[in-house]
């Protein structure tokens, strides 16, 4: 038997499950497909990437272990292929936002040196990110960005 819990609107959902890597929320009305925002929450043990909207609501999100030992190029990788599967079912996204851990140049987005990341010395994470994805995005220390 599948628990179930409820959405804000009241109505029965599945629950998120053990080891369960993508959890989707039901829509309240048909697919959003404009306004959809992408996130990077990069963390040593754990990362993830959401789709979410400019209200807050998280609309889709897959989380997967760093595996941080093998430096900035490889979870970047694991990213932009999270980022795509959550693409693929959403559709586009107007900007991205990365959650990481200091210390760091929030204004530049330049990761500098975290030690729990290792070989993530002076890596220019946004201007990487936009030029990869096209699209602006923003860096900011996860302390701070929990509090947006």
């Amino acid at each position: 038997m599948i628990p179930f819990a409820e959405t804000k609107s009241g109505g029965p959902r599945p629950a998120s499950l053990p080891g369960e890597k993508s959890r989707s929320l039901p829509a309240k009305q048909a697919p959003v497909k404009r306004g959809l925002i992408a996130g990077w929450d990069v963390g040593g043990t754990k990362s993830s990437a959401v789709i979410g909207t400019a209200e807050g609501e998280i609309v889709d999100q897959i989380s997967w272990p760093s595996k941080a030992e093998r430096g900035p190029q490889a979870m970047l990788g694991d990213f932009l292929v999270a980022l795509a599967e959550l693409k693929q079912k959403h559709g586009t996204y107007e900007s991205v936002g990365v959650s990481i851990g200091g210390p760091l140049d929030s204004k530049r987005g330049i990761i500098l040196s975290p030690p729990h990341l290792p070989g993530w010395d002076r890596y220019a994470l946004r201007d990487i990110l936009a030029s990869e994805l096209k699209a602006p995005v923003n860096v900011e220390h996860d302390a701070a960005a929990c509090l947006l």
